[in-house]
This record gives structure tokens, C-alpha cells and sequence, in this order.
């Protein structure tokens, strides 16, 4: 049998289990939320990063697509030049003719 003092041993060396049972579990706890928040953490780190890459691709398509715009409008300009062109030259082979 158990006399007093070895009740009182007994019983806090209960609470001592316990205690850290318990400290066991918070830091359970604490390590899988601090695992959660830096997991969301990595997941918004990637999800900006494929916005980047997403922006930067839409903004290189834009450009490509602006340069296309200006090759083509180059080549639209030429093209009234030399329209203008031999129509200034036909007025002038016109207008001299008909003074001859």
C-alpha cells in the first residue's frame, strides 16, 4: 500500500507526465501550423511567379505583335510611296505631253 507521501510522488509525478504530454502535443501543434503558413507561404511565392511569367509572356506577345504591326505598316507605306510616286511621275508625263 501506497502511504501519503508516496501518493503525493505519485501524483506529481503524474502531473509531470502529463505536462509533457501536453508540451508534446503543443509542439506538435506548433510545428504543423508553422508547416501549414510556410507551405501557404510557398504556394504564394509560386503563384506570383506564374503571374510573372503569365505577364511577361502576354507582355512579349504584345510586342511581337506590335513589331508584326509595324513590319507590315511598313511595308503598306512603302507600297502608297511608290503608288504616289509613279502617279506624280504620270502627271508629269501627262502635263508635259499635252504642252507639247
Amino acid at each position: 500500500m501506497l502511504d501519503e507521501g508516496n501518493w503525493k510522488f505519485f501524483g506529481q509525478l503524474q502531473e509531470e507526465e502529463a505536462v509533457e504530454v501536453l508540451r508534446a502535443v503543443w509542439d506538435r501543434q506548433v510545428a504543423t501550423e508553422s508547416m501549414k503558413q510556410i507551405e501557404k507561404q510557398r504556394c504564394k511565392l509560386e503563384y506570383g511567379a506564374a503571374l510573372r511569367d503569365q505577364i511577361t509572356c502576354t507582355e512579349r506577345s504584345k510586342q511581337v505583335a506590335y513589331e508584326d504591326f509595324l513590319q507590315e505598316k511598313k511595308i503598306l507605306d512603302d507600297v502608297v510611296r511608290r503608288i504616289h510616286d509613279d502617279d506624280q511621275r504620270y502627271s508629269k508625263m501627262h502635263s508635259h505631253s499635252s504642252l507639247l
